[in-house]
């Protein structure tokens, strides 16, 4: 048994301009914790925290900071049916950023029209298998 415990305080921005969603309105997921959560109204996408891009795929961007807790920046389930790109990276893994870094850009039309939220999750040590999931395009739902 633990006694004593140390506790990671994150300080994330919001990576897009819009309005935040009650977490509570999320189904929960047991292997990753949602952070928040926004609706878009602006279609550019901005570093949560700084830190490193450690990993991209076409429906979201891994970052970690620099105390090495890992964050994926996604929407909060992939849209399958849209036949265009949700997200247009403009980093490479390997790059530093910060809070003013822009990552990237998304398709906001069909990011409304699905109603969907743009979510940052944290992800835990045990999350390596949904973390596969989640870049190979797999329906994940938080």
């Amino acid at each position: 048994m633990r006694l004593f415990r140390r506790y990671h305080q994150s300080n994330l921005k919001a990576p897009v301009t819009g309005t935040r969603v009650d977490l509570k309105s999320l189904a929960s997921n047991s292997a990753s914790q949602v952070m928040l959560a926004i609706n878009p109204t602006t279609n550019e996408v901005h570093s949560p925290i700084h830190g490193e891009v450690t990993a991209i795929s076409q429906h979201a961007i891994k970052l970690q900071d620099l105390d090495g807790h890992n964050y994926w920046v996604h929407l909060n389930q992939v849209l399958n049916q849209v036949k265009t790109t949700i997200f247009d990276w403009q980093v490479r893994v390997g790059d530093s950023v910060s809070p003013m870094t822009l990552l990237g850009t998304l398709n906001l039309k069909a990011v409304q029209q699905a109603h969907q939220a743009v979510v940052v999750t944290q992800a835990t040590l045990d999350a390596n298998a949904n973390e596969r999931e989640l870049t190979t395009g797999m329906v994940m739902q938080y």
